[in-house]
């Protein structure tokens, strides 16, 4: 029975994937039909089809690509000094990752915004893509700060961490404490330091976009 679990919990996952576009489509077009002003009711107006297209087939083309590009990388790793390919990655994937985040967001936004209707009248907003990745782009400078503050503070135990999970407890890398607790505070202080700056970035990304709509 219990080999079977891992199963069923794999299933309900992809149904429930394969079912999300066609809820997230539903769910937005059963709030603008509830939503009135003035007696005039708004709607939305859209085919589930395009909704797979952009919640379902962009999301894994995008992560298709990024695991392509770090297979490169890594491809190339033995032929290069250790310290290469993350430098590659630092200058390549990441800025990737935050473009394709911010495009991610334009196509919702344009899915959502100019199908909207309020009685006959259509919604029709010139979204601009570019807006949306320079949002992503500026909340990764909030969020730097905090990043560079905990490898700065906490990096040799993060490492010591990872080094341990990868190497089933082998540590080269050893960091001498002057306190037993020194390095569990080190790593509450890398945990704390993250979700602060990922919570700061997150709310610039909410007001920022919420300007632009309303702008």
């Amino acid at each position: 029975m219990l080999l079977f679990a891992p199963l069923v919990g794999l299933a309900v996952l992809l149904v429930f994937t394969a079912l999300l576009p066609m809820l997230i489509i539903r769910n937005w077009r059963y709030n603008a039909i509830m939503t009135s002003y003035r007696g005039v009711r708004f709607n939305y107006l859209d085919s589930v089809k395009r909704g797979y297209w952009t919640f379902l087939a962009v999301p894994l083309l995008m992560v298709a690509v990024l695991v392509l590009l770090m297979t490169t990388v890594g491809s190339f790793s033995s032929f290069i000094s250790n310290a290469t390919p993350l430098i590659v990655v630092a200058l390549l994937y990441i800025p990737a990752l935050i473009a394709l985040g911010g495009v991610m967001k334009y196509m919702i936004a344009d899915l959502y915004v100019n199908n909207l209707r309020f009685g006959t009248a259509a919604f029709n907003a010139a979204i601009s893509k570019a807006t949306f990745i320079k949002i992503a782009f500026c909340s990764l400078l909030a969020f730097l700060p905090f990043l560079i503050w905990t490898l700065w503070f906490s990096g040799a135990v993060l490492l010591s961490v990872m080094e341990y999970v990868q190497t089933g407890g082998h540590i080269t890398h050893r960091v001498d404490y002057t306190s037993p607790y020194e390095g569990i505070f080190k790593l509450i202080a890398a945990y704390v330091s993250l979700i602060i700056g990922g919570l700061v970035a997150k709310c610039y990304i909410v007001v920022a976009e919420r300007n632009y709509y309303l702008w």
